[in-house]
């Protein structure tokens, strides 16, 4: 299996532990299946990017309004 193999597995693999979390991963989680960037905030930060981005939350549930689109925030918004 090659490098960036092996890498989409493990992203794999925390998408799918985070989903059955409730779209929550915990740092001791993302430490375990990535013990490299527990001493490399650059890629720390690229993953905890990558979970916001993904909408899974770090250590805690992400606010109800970091789920919705920018069209269903604007519907609320009017009501």
């Amino acid at each position: 299996m090659t490098e960036q193999q092996e890498f989409a597995k493990r992203i794999e693999e925390m998408v799918d532990l985070a989903k059955d979390q409730e779209n929550v991963i915990f740092e001791d989680q993302l430490f375990e299946i990535f013990p490299e960037i527990k001493d490399d905030k650059a890629k720390y930060e690229v993953i905890a990017e990558f979970l916001k981005e993904k909408k899974i939350g770090l250590n805690e549930k992400l606010p109800f309004e970091e789920y919705l689109t920018e069209d269903e925030k604007n519907y609320f918004n009017l009501y």
